[in-house]
């Protein structure tokens, strides 16, 4: 009965739900199907009981929306996420965390180092230094000394929940990728119809080229973002473009 695994499927997957782990994850960790998984994941989508969030890469690009504006002067909104993306003992309390006899704002520090703790000056700096065409490892690298006690993962996906950051995706144009993935195509169906009568299977060489081209195509014509590359060839970033630069001559990368 479909409902039956539908509500099983629910009931297994809800305890990987942490927003780290990727759908596909959760289905390996929860030993469910994907499929249902990404449905029980829709419905929960649908009662807005989750938010489905792009994959957390250093590699990646992050840069803000035109809502910055609104959260520049939005200081309640400020203060929520120093809560959030602080960490440890970096971690100011908000009033109801405290008790009625609770009077200092960092019950966790020691006297003379809140001037460490980030303030919301800083913190503003930080989202709005975010730009196109800067990784956020190379981000991290320029702002270390500012970035004590931050959980940088926290950081981003307090700005994409919020609105004012976006994740700027990377695609792919590789000259002759159409044409060589229609011709492979024809090739390997020719091959496969000559194939032995015997085995009724395609040489050994012909099924790597089959492997190794036809999926690497039909993503290299702009459309199709690298989660989507990496997700489908279950492969890193650094090993799909190794494979792209290794196959084509002429490759561009592109922001949006």
């Amino acid at each position: 009965n479909l409902n039956i695994s539908s509500d099983l499927t629910m009931t297994l997957i809800l305890p990987f739900i942490d927003g780290v782990s990727s759908v596909a994850q959760i289905a390996q960790l929860a030993d469910t199907d994907l499929g249902l998984t990404r449905k029980a994941i829709a419905h929960l989508l649908y009662y807005r009981c989750v938010l489905l969030l792009d994959i957390f890469q250093f590699s990646a690009i992050y840069a803000p929306t035109a809502e910055i504006g609104a959260f520049v002067e939005d200081e309640e909104a400020q203060e929520e996420a120093v809560r959030y993306i602080s960490i440890g003992h970096y971690r100011p309390y908000a009033d109801f965390e405290l008790d009625s006899s609770g009077k200092e704002q960092w019950p966790t520090w020691k006297p003379g180092q809140e001037s460490s703790l980030l303030d919301k000056a800083t913190l503003v700096q930080l989202y709005t230094s975010l730009r196109q065409g800067l990784s956020l490892k190379n981000w991290c690298l320029e702002h270390n000394a500012r970035l004590k006690g931050v959980d940088v993962r926290r950081f981003i996906t307090f700005g994409i929940i919020r609105g004012f950051l976006y994740r700027v995706h990377k695609y792919v144009i590789a000259d002759g990728a159409s044409s060589a993935g229609e011709q492979e195509q024809g090739r390997y169906h020719e091959d496969v119809g000559h194939a032995d009568p015997e085995s009724r299977r395609p040489s050994r060489a012909t099924s790597d080229m089959g492997k190794e081209t036809l999926p690497l195509a039909k993503f290299l014509d702009g459309m199709h973002c690298f989660d989507e590359i990496c997700t489908e060839l279950q492969l890193s970033e650094k090993k799909v473009l190794d494979k792209i630069r290794n196959a084509y001559a002429n490759v561009t990368i592109i922001h949006r």
